[in-house]
């Protein structure tokens, strides 16, 4: 869920304001305007949503945004799933999967990746877990992974 920051109000609105709601108004955009600048919010360039740090991949092989994929997690599932919607299906294949994972420099490991499209390390607990979701979380976590990059990229 994006983060949400304060709304630009038209001018009108703000002349009809009394001085108690236009200090609180004031306060939210100083609010707003000092998370963007310490980078405690981040706005994604494919979705536009403010999104707060923990929505985008760690990345140590892409150091802006303090070692963040400046795409949100929404944005790279959703091209790794195959999905123009949030609604739609995940239709995801091996080849959206490593074009995201290309781009992302992170590292494409078959054997692990098919663990969990075939069901051995398949998650049996979220419903909303797809391979691509199950596969950043491990090579995320684990520290044999974790300053890989494309070219360490494994394909049988």
């Amino acid at each position: 869920m994006p983060v949400k920051l304060a709304e630009i109000r038209p001018q009108q609105d703000l002349d009809n304001l009394g001085i108690v709601a236009l200090k609180k108004y004031v306060n939210e955009i100083n609010k707003s305007y000092r998370a963007l600048l310490q980078h405690e919010v981040i706005i994604c360039p494919m979705c536009g949503n403010p999104e707060s740090k923990k929505m985008f991949y760690i990345n140590y092989n892409f150091p802006i945004f303090d070692n963040l994929y400046p795409i949100c997690k929404s944005c790279c599932c959703k091209m790794a799933e195959n999905r123009k919607k949030d609604s739609d299906p995940p239709n995801e294949t091996v080849e959206s999967v490593m074009q995201v994972l290309h781009m992302m420099n992170r590292p494409f490991i078959y054997s692990v990746y098919m663990n969990f499209c075939t069901g051995i390390d398949a998650p049996k607990t979220r419903n909303d877990t797809t391979p691509f979701r199950s596969y950043m979380r491990t090579v995320g976590s684990l520290p044999q992974y974790q300053r890989l990059t494309w070219k360490d990229s494994v394909f049988d």
